[in-house]
Order: structure tokens, then sequence, then C-alpha cells
């Protein structure tokens, strides 16, 4: 455990930490040589955001520069984390186009859909349209489209709702075939979907950054040999796959009145069963996992990942809410098949309090120090840790 450069450093934290417990997250900071500043100081080494109940920011947080900080400018990320631009980037790079057809879903502008809607919809697939504003949907305000007058009828339903059609409202392929979650407890199988937890750092100095260019990344959990870490939360619907219903407003969701199960993966892993009953192949996971999270860290890149102007370099967490599915790509079946759904830079962690989720908030706060705190404020080996008064 470093100690930086005798207890000089200091942080400040604005906002909760989403489910996570800060006192925890401050302790073990201080143990490592940072000290608590106050929150109207004119500069902190590092600066720690989140948002706030109202779903803003604290102000104050972007007005104080630091050496770093936990966020990177949401115009150098919005490549990911809104769904029609990540689409239309994966779909216009050429050295992109299989990681696109495996792990993505099939995403149009709902304008650019009705174009070719007829002859999409005449092989007998479903699609679902919804806003493209991450956190909008969550399972509601969703249309299903399985004919052309679906079309229609969801162009005329969201310019009421006062969406714009041409590139506020998106249209995906509804993803068949799922592997579900059996509750340790018993009981039917769940639909679900894994939150994934990776993170970008914009470098300085940095040898070697993964994805060159100035942005490392990497996956929670990826690197480890212990199978029953938590380093994923399992989150599924409330009721059974079998039961679930697919009218026109509510698509079987797993984020509309998903449970708070303190479920994990891998730890729970063997509760997850393909299809035709087999267990789920968890390498497999985290090498599919991998292609996407490199391919995101690629579009980071050429998108001008970088800090906002107060703060020297920066790095951020980003949520990737992934399925696993049964897939037919060219002909060829995929199976286990990880399919990327969205990328939220608001990442909620709320999980049922327990030993299980205490030691996934210990092991996530020393890989958040690991691969993204300490290295922004060593930049690359040079200690930039204290600032002098001014």
């Amino acid at each position: 455990m470093s100690n930086i450069s005798g207890g000089r450093g200091t942080y400040v934290i604005f906002g909760d930490l989403v489910g996570l417990d800060e006192a925890r997250f401050a302790r073990m900071l201080e143990r490592r040589g940072l000290r608590h500043e106050e929150k109207d100081a004119p500069w902190a080494t590092l600066v720690w955001v989140t948002f706030e109940a109202s779903g803003k920011y604290d102000k104050r947080a972007f007005r104080m520069r630091s050496r770093a900080k936990n966020v990177l400018d949401a115009s150098g990320h919005e490549i990911i984390t809104n769904k029609r631009a990540l689409h239309l980037a994966m779909r216009a790079n050429a050295r992109m186009r299989d990681i696109y057809a495996r792990h993505f879903a099939r995403t149009w502008g709902l304008r650019e859909f009705a174009v070719g809607a007829d002859d999409l919809v005449a092989r007998d697939r479903v699609f679902i349209a919804r806003p493209s504003t991450v956190g909008f949907a969550s399972g509601r305000g969703i249309t299903r489209i399985t004919a052309r007058a679906d079309v229609d009828a969801a162009v005329a339903r969201y310019k009421r709702m006062g969406q714009r059609v041409a590139d506020g409202v998106i249209v995906s392929e509804y993803l068949s075939d799922p592997y579900l979650f059996y509750p340790p407890e018993g009981g039917a199988g769940l639909k679900f979907h894994l939150r994934m937890y990776m993170l970008f750092r914009a470098c300085d100095g940095e040898s070697t950054p993964r994805a060159g260019g100035g942005v490392f990344w990497e996956l929670f959990g990826s690197s480890d040999d212990d199978a029953r870490a938590p380093r994923a939360k399992i989150l599924t619907a409330r009721e059974p796959y079998e039961r679930a219903r697919y009218d026109r407003d509510e698509i079987h969701d797993t984020h509309a009145g998903s449970t708070a199960g303190a479920w994990f993966f891998p730890t729970h892993a063997s509760a997850i069963r393909s299809p035709d009953g087999r267990a789920l192949d968890v390498a497999e996971i985290w090498s599919q996992m991998a292609r996407i999270c490199g391919a995101l860290a690629e579009l980071m890149r050429h998108g001008g990942a970088r800090p906002y102007p107060e703060s020297e370099v920066a790095f951020e967490v980003f949520g990737l809410d992934v399925m696993v599915v049964r897939r037919r790509i060219e002909g060829s079946r995929v199976d286990p098949c990880v399919v990327l759904l969205e990328v939220n830079d608001r990442v909620g962690y709320a999980t049922p309090r327990g030993a299980l989720f205490d030691r996934f908030q210990d092991d996530y706060f020393e890989w958040v120090w690991a691969r993204g705190i300490e290295p922004c404020l060593r930049g690359g080996g040079t200690s930039r840790l204290a600032e002098s008064d001014e």
C-alpha cells in the first residue's frame, strides 16, 4: 500500500457515491496519504464528483482546479454514452464491423429505420423503438414494432411526446433466446443483464497506454483468478421469463421493476443457464467483453477523451449493461454471445448490504485507486501531489 508524497495530497468528494459507502472510500484515500479538503477550496489533488439526488452535479466541482478528477469531459465520451452516436460510429468503422455484428443489437434512428422498414419487418423479426437518451426509457415508453403500421404509429407517438424523430428515437432489433438466471433460493428462470464496470483513463505520461493515443482501459475483474469474487451486478426482471408479456408499452425489461437482489458475477454464475440448459462459460464472457471494451476505447481515443480544463488529468468508470444470449450471425450460431445494451456515465451501485457487497466495495475502491487515481496523481512516475498556495 503506497503512501503519497508524505501526506501532502488532498481530496474533495462532491455528491454521494450512488450506493457505495463514502466513509469507507474516504478512509481508503486517507490511508494512502490524502487528506480531506473543503469544498470551497481553490485547489485539490483529487476531485471526486458524482451527481446529487437531484440528478445534477455540484457546480463547485467544476470550478475547483485539481491534479485529477474522476470524470472526463462529457463531450469526449458522448460517442459511447449516446446510443445513437455509438451505433453510428461502430457502423462507420470498417475495422469494427465484425464486433458490431456480433456484440451489438443492430440499431437505426427511427426516421432511418422507417425508410427500410417494409423489408425489415417482412422477415418476421421484432424491433423495439425507444428514446435514445441514456436512462430515459428503463423499460417504459418502449414501442414494439412487428409491422409497417407500427412504424407509422411510433413516429406519431414520439412526436406527441416531444421527441426528435430524426435523432432522438432509436430502433433496435429485439434480442431473443436470452440466457436466464435461476435464483439460488429456487424458482423459474429470470431474464437478466450484467452491469459491468470499465475504467477509462486519459493518460498523462503513460508509457504503454492500453488503447494507444493516451487512453487506458480496464474492466473490473477481468484479471482476477477468483471465480467467487463479486465483480459485476446481476440485474433481473421480477417476473419469470416464461410469463413475460410483450405488449405495446412494456417489453419484458430488466430495468423497469428489476430486482435489487444481492447477486454478482461471476460469484453467482453457476445460477445462469443457456436456453437449452447448459452452464455459462465464464471465461468466454470475459473474452468477449475484452473485445467490446477494446472497441469502445478505440472510439474514445478518436472521440477525444480528455479532462475538463480545470483538471490536469482524469479517469472515469462507466457502467456497461450487457445481455448474454444465443445468436445466429451470418448462418453461424454464437453461443454464448455477449451483446452490449448501453454505456452509462451515471453509474449506480445500490445493492442490499452484506458481506458480499462489502467485499465488492473494498475491491472496487482498491481497483479505482490502482487503475485510476494513483496513475493520474503520479503522472507516469513524476509526483504531482502537492500544489503551492496561490
